[in-house]
């Protein structure tokens, strides 16, 4: 990402879709999806990082992953 437009659509994507990518951004060869969930009234984030060649193809896959961790979790009893 290397303009305010096109980190504005991203952010737009990623509060759409709930789940954000990093694709080799913060580490070369690591590939990363993550999730924002709220846990007792505190937000915190999820990331599955992975290595490049096993991540790519698999972002579908990981994205249904996290999200169904975030319902199981937002559905639990944290009292």
């Amino acid at each position: 990402i290397t303009s305010a437009a096109e980190l504005r659509r991203e952010l737009d994507l990623v509060r759409t879709t709930g789940v954000a990518y990093d694709y080799e951004e913060q580490n070369e060869g690591i590939c990363a999806a993550g999730i924002a969930v709220t846990v007792a009234g505190v937000q915190v984030a999820i990331s599955v990082p992975m290595p490049a060649q096993r991540f790519q193809g698999r972002e579908q896959e990981c994205a249904i992953a996290l999200l169904e961790l975030r319902d199981r979790i937002m559905a639990a009893d944290w009292s």
